[in-house]
C-alpha cells in the first residue's frame, strides 16, 4: 500500500468513527430535549430500547417511571460515548502520526527534477543598448523545465523516451536530472547531475528527427553550473 493509500485509508477510518461518536452524542440531546415532556409509556420505550445493548441496564426499569430525568438518561448513553470518543481519539492519533511521518518522510525525500538544455551559438542582434555585442557570438544555454519524480529511474526512462517532445524539434540538445530537495532551492553539486544527449535520424525529408536521448558526460559548459531545473 502506498503512502497516500495509507493516509486515506486511516483518515476515512477516523472520520466514521468520528461521525458515529458524534451522531450518538446528537441523539443523546435530541432524546433530552424531548424526554421531561414524554409520557409514562414513551419514556419506558426509550429506556428498553437503550437498554437492550447492555442487559445490565435494565435496573433502571425498577425506578418509577414518574423519577425518571435527563439524568438517568445519560447514564444510558455515558458509557457507549465514552468508549466512542476514546476509540476516535486513539484513530485520530494514529492518522496524526501516520501524517507527521509522511511530511518528515516527503522533506527528506530527493526529487529528481528534469530540464531540457539548449547548446546553440548564435550571433547577438542589433539591439538598442548592446550596440557593443552586435554581430558576436551568444552561446545559448537556456533551460526549460519538465516535471519531476521521485524515482531516478522513472525520471531517466522519460528522457531517453524524449518523453512530450523535450527536443522540441532540434532546439534543445541536452536534457539534465538535477536532483532536489524540499524546500528553497539551494546549489547542488553539479556531479550530482545525470545528463543525457538527443540522438537523431534522418526524415523523410532530410530532417532530423529526435529518436531519444542517450547518456552522457556532462559538457565542458556546464561544469560548476547549477540551478539548470529551476531557471
Amino acid at each position: 500500500m502506498t503512502d497516500i493509500n495509507k493516509i486515506i485509508v486511516a483518515k476515512n477510518v477516523y472520520m466514521e468513527k468520528n461521525k458515529e461518536y458524534l451522531n450518538e452524542i446528537s441523539k443523546y440531546k435530541k432524546l433530552c430535549g424531548k424526554f421531561d415532556n414524554l409520557d409514562s409509556n414513551k419514556k419506558k420505550l426509550i429506556i428498553s430500547c437503550c437498554a437492550e445493548e447492555d442487559p445490565k441496564k435494565y435496573f433502571l426499569h425498577t425506578q418509577p417511571l414518574t423519577r425518571m430525568n435527563k439524568k438517568d438518561l445519560r447514564r444510558l448513553f455515558q458509557e457507549k460515548i465514552s468508549s466512542l470518543k476514546k476509540e476516535t481519539k486513539a484513530l485520530q492519533r494514529k492518522y496524526n502520526t501516520i501524517m507527521e511521518d509522511y511530511h518528515k518522510r516527503l522533506y527528506e525525500q530527493t526529487l529528481w527534477f528534469i530540464a531540457s538544455v539548449r547548446d546553440h551559438d548564435e550571433i547577438i542582434p542589433k539591439i538598442e543598448g548592446l550596440e557593443g555585442l552586435e554581430g558576436k557570438i551568444f552561446h545559448n544555454h537556456e533551460s526549460r523545465c519538465w516535471g519531476f519524480f521521485s524515482d531516478l529511474e522513472i525520471a531517466m526512462q522519460f528522457v531517453r523516451n524524449n518523453a512530450t517532445d523535450m527536443n522540441e524539434a532540434g532546439y534543445y540538445s541536452y536534457v539534465v536530472i538535477e536532483p532536489k530537495k524540499q524546500g528553497l532551492c539551494y546549489a547542488e553539486p553539479s556531479c550530482s547531475n545525470r545528463w543525457f544527449r538527443a540522438k537523431y535520424k534522418d526524415g523523410e525529408n532530410g530532417e532530423k528527427v529526435c529518436i531519444g536521448y542517450v547518456d552522457c558526460e556532462e559538457p565542458e559548459w556546464a561544469k560548476q553550473v547549477v540551478g539548470w531545473t529551476i531557471s
